[in-house]
C-alpha cells in the first residue's frame, strides 16, 4: 500500500476568464472544480494506475465534504481525519498569465497529530510506502517527522518528502528515502547555485551522503537528475506541448513510488515517472495509465 499524507487540502477552483483585469469586473468563460492538494494528487495518478493507494491528512466543513465525495466518486481510496476548521479554497485564475490565491494552511492541534500518529501506527505494514506532500502548516513540529522517520524504520517501510522551503532543509535529519527538490529549492538545501550537471551530482551526492537513498532533482521541461549511492543520472523529458503544470511534479512522484513499489529497477521507475510527469502536462488534468505508457518510449535515460 502506499500511503500519501495532505496536510493542507484545498478545493481547487479554476476560472478561466479572457483578458483578466485587476480592480475590474472579471466573468468566467468557465469554471472548474478539483479535489486539490499534492498528497490528494499522488493518490489520484496512483489510482488511474491502478496501485493500491489510500490518501490520508485532515479535512473540514463544506469544502472538506467535497473533497471527500469526489474522491470516493471517482474511487480513490480515502481515510481523511475530521477537524473543525473548513478546508482551504486555492484560486487558479487562467487568463494570458495564470494567477493564484490560495487560502491558509490549517493550524493542527497536537490531539488531531496524535490521531494521525495512532492511524499511521495502525495502516503502515513492511514494505508499505509513506508519500508526505505538500506544504506543512507551522503548527507541525519537527517531533513529528522524527516519529514518522522511527514508525517506518521500526515497520520497514520507506517514506517520501516532496515539500519545499526552510522546512525541506530540517527535515533532511529524519532521512526521508526520497526528495524531489528543484534547482532553486536545491541551491537553498545546499547553500549554492548549481546550473551544470555535473554540479547537480556533486551537491545531490552529499545529501545521498547524509542519509536521503533518492535524489531527484526536477528540471522542469529538461527533465530531471537522479541521484543515488549508485547511480547518477539524466532523465530527458519527451517533447509536447505544455497546457497545465498543476500536478506534473506529483505524477512524477507517483510514477516513480509506484514503480519501486512493484520492485521495478531504479532507471525504469526514473522514466517512468518523467513520463507520467509530461503526461500530466501535457493534458488539461492528471495523467492516466495509457498516456504515461504512449510517452515511455520518448523518454531519454543517460549516465552523468
Amino acid at each position: 500500500m502506499i500511503y500519501t499524507i495532505t496536510f493542507s487540502p484545498s478545493i481547487d477552483y479554476i476560472p478561466f476568464v479572457e483578458n483578466f483585469k485587476i480592480a475590474e469586473l472579471n466573468r468566467a468563460s468557465d469554471v472548474r472544480y478539483f479535489a486539490g492538494g499534492k498528497g490528494i494528487n499522488i493518490s489520484r495518478v496512483l489510482t488511474s494506475m491502478t496501485v493500491n493507494t489510500t490518501a490520508l491528512g485532515f479535512i473540514g466543513g463544506f469544502t472538506g465534504a467535497f473533497i471527500e465525495n469526489a474522491l470516493t466518486n471517482n474511487h480513490v481510496r480515502n481515510d481523511f481525519i475530521k477537524i473543525a476548521e473548513p478546508t482551504r479554497i486555492n484560486v487558479k485564475i487562467k487568463s494570458d498569465v495564470e494567477t493564484d490565491l490560495n487560502g491558509p494552511t490549517p493550524y493542527l492541534t497536537e490531539e488531531e497529530l496524535d490521531i494521525l500518529k495512532i492511524q499511521l501506527a495502525n495502516k503502515i505494514q513492511r514494505e508499505d510506502w509513506l508519500i508526505i506532500s505538500g506544504s506543512i502548516p507551522m503548527s507541525i513540529p519537527n517531533s513529528f517527522f522524527e516519529y514518522i522517520s522511527n514508525l517506518c524504520e521500526e515497520k520497514q517501510a520507506k517514506w517520501v518528502l516532496d515539500t519545499s522551503g526552510p522546512r525541506l532543509v530540517t527535515l533532511l535529519p529524519f532521512r526521508p528515502y526520497m526528495i524531489k527538490p528543484n534547482e532553486d529549492e536545491l541551491a537553498e538545501l545546499v547553500g549554492q547555485k548549481s546550473e551544470e550537471l555535473h554540479e547537480i551530482v556533486t551537491v545531490s551526492k552529499k545529501i545521498v551522503a547524509a542519509g536521503v537513498a533518492l535524489v531527484i532533482v526536477s528540471l522542469g521541461g529538461a527533465g530531471a537528475v537522479c541521484v543515488t549511492d549508485e547511480l547518477q543520472l539524466h532523465v530527458e523529458a519527451p517533447q509536447g506541448k505544455v497546457i497545465n503544470t498543476v500536478g506534473a511534479g506529483d505524477s512524477v512522484v507517483a510514477g516513480v513510488v509506484a514503480q519501486l513499489a512493484q520492485g521495478n529497477r531504479m532507471e525504469d521507475a526514473i522514466k517512468y515517472g518523467i513520463a507520467a510527469g509530461s503526461a500530466t502536462a501535457f493534458h488539461e488534468d492528471l495523467c492516466t495509465k495509457e498516456q504515461v505508457e504512449q510517452l515511455l518510449d520518448h523518454v531519454i535515460v543517460s549516465d552523468i
